[in-house]
């Protein structure tokens, strides 16, 4: 034995002793799929509402890899390609809106965002050559092409990538950037500038601002001198360089102009951004396997686009997230503990002779081996429950979750409540210092001929100023809240969204019972179910028991000894127990049971304050919301009794002299111009607080993610896909009395409509006669009053074989841009026209092509002339019959009559539900815009054109059989019904 290694070797390097412990990370989908499925829902469920609020973008992924010296595309990505990979170059190839192009972004995997590529511009050789544009991209790599923070030995590479005019994207080459003095870091890419900024890092940590054009060469060295320590670099607008500097004796930010040259204090840019700040990149999780998904931030966002970004991307949302999904892997790292430990053994056993007369100092070496399997029996309990209170950790953690979507969800619902109302506000601050302003000149011509006083002037002179003031304020703060609104939905502050011109109406909106809320508010609130857990937690921990406690093992252990692996001396099986116990075993027993005593006692206090106060703060939004929705309507009345003042001076000022000192105020109008749009400003102001308090509800019940869904059934977008209108030839019946008014109201109301096709007669007459013009806006304000929006019919057989039909049309047409035009910003308006000409109903229409043909072109001419002759944004509408959409011949009207109008109403009159279903189903197919499906009730048309006789009855399954059959067809607005006078007679009642 005397050539043998040293003893002291043999017990180094061979002697060796090992235990294993078998590591899984993620709990055993087969015992525990329930649990998993309930805990984990609320880590991926902001993602699915978000691609069911935006939808995704079709999207190609095409990515590179660097691996060394070589740059290779990866054929299949796959679901899982590490696109925020340092080492990976990764581009989007995105259809463009129409699906005829395709736009290519490149994703920036600093900022997480995707960036547009320039467009490929044809090949300009003239020799068919093939068109192609390059990219270049800079990456700080190690020299092995892996990433790795904060190593050494870093060196900026340039990539180059070639696309062609189909959208392939090859990879053209690689180029080191040479004779940078240190260690390049942060490489930010200026395109706009055609430069790549760079921080060269020494050893001692000092950093030197450097640069170098795309092509990787002109090194260049900026701020050598007062600069102060540069710590980072980066760009918030792409075109300038922000950067980190302990310059004043502190940290602060500045900005670095890549032209000039010229350094100034950091203010963040408010530019627009171009396409690519829209596209946002997400992950979709399927099977445990996440996958990029491209969704495109609309430019005019909703309530329930708001509340989708919220929940899946804001910062405080997805920091819970994280802390969620954090713990879901301690629950499944808590049990691990009992698994079986594997532990062996192997070495040499060798008979020293220290203390006898033997002359080797090895007599004799053996070779001993071990293997065994060790598992603790009195940890199993303890490590069980262990587990359970983890479980209750990730129950709390998703608590917390709900509780910040709760929170946020609410807070930028709130917001988009206050814009609106700033909305508003700006508009009706804009009208009152035009009114201010026709005051103001007031008073300045008194001034001149020395008819007032200078105190009037100046009081009109400093409401001027307040005003001008007040609005500017009401624009900043907009501002503000409209960052903060893009802040919570995880946007850009350059990305240039606006919220949706929407309205709620919350006046006549109801709860449950006060007592049923309150046990909804204690069962759902998330503040109330994480102390909950927290206190089931601390059950699990005291049943778990104290860290000091016995032990009492076994053990099955394989052992062999010999001279060789063939030579055995011995070969046993060992079966052994093994323990022990503390002598404070009995004292942390009983510190532990106290210990945790006291905690849950604290937490079922907890639980008791935290369940009080939120139903307490139930109870106050429930009670402000109450006073809301009263104020809301004391202040509509209010701004009703305002408008007719208007109306009452108007009509004085048209009818006094100012040569009647006693009667005449030349003043009255603008008085009453200036208190109807307070009057507005109070309204809108109640509107906002309604709309917030509404919020409160939701958010006190802990329900605020449910809450856009709900604010949906109160929206005028929603409803404008369910118009309900009615034709009113009588109109001059209805608006005749304040009787007739609210009649007309009322069975309006009753059917669900809300707008009205007042015919005005043909020469507008309405709209002209002092008398008749006064009722007319007194039935204008009424219909304004219940939600109801007033059309103008128009509409003569004559007008289409006339000479001077198209004058007829274009004065009927003036009238009404000047009785608009006569009414304040604020004033209820006609908001549209309908023209109901019907040239199919002349006789030889169907049977001389010639005449129909020439009847066709006057329709066509008078439609265009309505259109060129209207003035805002109001809509024009036309009638159509169901032959426009069934029979080929007569398409191409519709078509041309789609193209000059807004929409069309196609007369589906037949006497029976399914023949207009069936029919309407083929008008769908073949629309070319915007459709109401109108349905005739009168008894004074054909039997088969009619669905006339009707009681209430008939009408509530006619209307609920058609309403919403077509509701799903993006061209449905709506029924309108034919006419007031039948439906007058089925809700009243009386005779047509």
């Amino acid at each position: 034995m005397a050539g043998m290694v040293p003893w002291i070797g043999c017990l180094v390097m061979v002697c060796c002793l090992g235990c294993g412990m078998r590591n899984r990370q993620a709990v055993e989908q087969e015992a525990d799929m329930a649990l998993v499925r309930e805990l984990t829902a609320p880590v991926f469920f902001g993602q699915q509402q978000l691609f069911a609020a935006l939808g995704t973008t079709a999207h190609e992924l095409v990515v590179f890899e660097v691996t060394g010296q070589t740059v290779k595309r990866i054929p299949e990505p796959g679901t899982a390609p590490r696109v925020r990979s340092e080492a990976r170059v990764v581009f989007f190839r995105i259809p463009d809106d129409c699906g005829e192009g395709w736009s290519l972004y490149y994703f920036d995997s600093r900022s997480f965002q995707l960036r547009a590529l320039p467009e490929v511009k044809p090949s300009e050789a003239g020799d068919g050559s093939e068109a192609t544009d390059s990219f270049v991209v800079f990456k700080a790599l190690d020299r092995t092409g892996r990433w790795f923070p904060g190593e050494h030995d870093l060196a900026l590479v340039r990539l180059r990538f070639e696309v062609d005019a189909e959208g392939e994207i090859r990879f053209a080459g690689k180029k080191k950037v040479r004779d940078i003095p240190g260690e390049p870091v942060l490489p930010v890419h200026l395109r706009g500038a055609g430069r790549v900024f760079f921080l060269s890092r020494d050893n001692e940590g000092g950093s030197t601002l450097m640069s170098v054009d795309e092509a990787g060469e002109d090194l260049s060295t900026h701020l050598e001198e007062g600069a102060g320590t540069i710590s980072r670099i980066y760009s918030d607008d792409g075109s300038t360089l922000v950067f980190e500097s302990d310059k004043p004796g502190y940290q602060a930010l500045y900005r670095l102009d890549p032209v000039t040259g010229e350094v100034a204090d950091y203010r963040r840019l408010e530019a627009e951004t171009g396409e690519q700040s829209r596209y946002i990149l997400r992950s979709r999780y399927v099977d445990g396997t996440a996958s990029p998904v491209v969704v495109r931030v609309p430019e005019i966002l909703g309530v329930r686009e708001v509340a989708a970004l919220v929940t899946a991307q804001n910062p405080e949302v997805s920091l819970r997230r994280a802390e969620l999904a954090a713990s879901l892997v301690e629950v499944g790292i808590a049990i691990l503990p009992n698994y079986p430990s594997f532990y062996f053994e192997l070495g040499t056993v060798s008979q020293a002779g220290l203390f006898n007369d033997q002359t080797s100092f090895f007599s004799q070496t053996l070779i001993d081996g071990l293997l065994g399997l060790f598992q603790p029996l009195l940890d199993i309990r303890r490590n069980r429950e262990l587990w359970r209170a983890a479980q209750l950790t990730a129950e709390a953690a998703r608590s917390r979750l709900d509780n910040e979507v709760n929170e946020r969800v609410a807070e930028a619902v709130k917001i988009c409540f206050e814009v609106a109302y700033l909305d508003e506000l700006e508009a009706v601050q804009e009208s009152l210092l035009e009114v201010y302003g026709e005051r103001q000149a007031y008073y300045e011509t008194l001034d001149t001929v020395g008819g007032t006083l200078r105190l009037q002037l100046m009081a009109a002179e400093k409401i001027m100023v307040a005003a001008a003031s007040e609005k500017a304020h009401t624009r900043r703060r907009r501002e503000f809240l409209m960052n903060r609104l893009k802040q919570l939905c995880g946007l850009a502050r350059e990305v240039q969204v606006s919220l949706a011109p929407d309205a709620f109406h919350l006046r006549e909106a109801e709860f449950e019972e006060a007592a049923v809320l309150r046990e909804l508010a204690v069962l759902n609130h998330p503040q109330v179910r994480g102390i909950n857990a927290e206190l089931k937690k601390a059950r699990f921990l005291e049943s778990a028991g104290p860290e000091v406690r016995g032990i009492l093992n076994v053990a099955a252990e394989y052992e062999y000894t010999g001279k060789s692996t063939s030579s055995a001396v011995t070969d046993i099986i060992n079966l052994t127990f093994s323990g022990g116990i503390s002598t404070a075993h009995g004292k942390a027993a009983r510190l532990h049971t106290a210990y945790w005593r006291h905690v849950k006692d604290a937490l079922g206090i907890e639980l008791g304050l935290v369940a009080g106060r939120v139903r307490q703060g139930l109870d106050e939004a429930l009670m402000d919301f109450k006073a809301s929705q009263d104020d809301s309507r004391a202040k509509a009345l209010d701004t009703r009794y305002a408008l007719e003042q208007v109306r009452v001076a108007r009509l004085y000022e048209a009818i006094d002299t100012p040569g009647d000192a006693d009667a005449y105020d030349p003043l009255a109008v603008i008085t009453a111009e200036q208190e109807y749009l307070s009057a507005v400003a109070r309204k809108a102001r109640v509107e906002r607080d309604l709309g917030i308090r509404y919020v409160n509800v939701w958010r006190e019940t802990g329900r605020s993610r449910l809450l856009a869904d709900n604010l949906w059934a109160y929206s005028d977008l929603k409803m404008e896909g369910r118009t309900a209108s009615v034709w009113l030839w009588e109109t001059r019946a209805a608006m005749e009395t304040e009787g007739s008014r609210d009649a007309f109201v009322t069975t309006a109301k009753e059917a669900g409509v809300n707008r009205v096709y007042a015919y005005l007669y043909s020469d507008s007459r309405l709209l002209t006669e002092m008398m008749d013009r006064e009722r007319f806006i007194l039935f204008l304000n009424a219909c304004a009053q219940a939600n109801i929006e007033v059309w103008a019919l128009l509409g003569e057989p004559e007008w289409l074989t006339a000479p001077d039909g198209a004058l007829a049309l274009g004065r009927g047409v003036d009238r009404i841009n000047r009785f608009n035009a006569s009414r304040s910003r604020f004033e209820p308006k006609i908001a549209g026209v309908k023209i109901d000409l019907e040239p199919h109903s002349v006789p030889g229409w169907e049977t001389d092509a010639a005449l129909r043909e020439e009847l066709n072109v006057s329709f066509l001419r008078l439609l265009k002339k309505a259109k060129s002759r209207m003035t805002g944004d109001m809509p024009l509408w036309v009638d159509g019959p169901v032959k426009w959409f069934t029979q080929e011949a007569h398409r191409p009207l519709m078509r041309q009559a789609a193209r000059l109008t807004d929409g069309i109403t196609v007369m589906a009159y037949f006497n029976a539900p399914e023949t207009t279903s069936r029919v309407v189903a083929k008008v769908f197919e073949e629309a070319a815009g915007p459709l109401e499906v109108g349905l005739e009730f009168s008894g004074k048309a054909p039997p088969s054109d009619t669905l006339y006789p009707l009681d209430r009855a008939g009408w509530d399954r006619v209307e609920q059989a058609l309403s919403r059959q077509w509701m799903e067809n993006p061209g449905y607005r709506g029924l309108s019904f034919h006419d007031y006078s039948a439906l007058k007679q089925i809700f009243e009642g009386g005779e047509e």
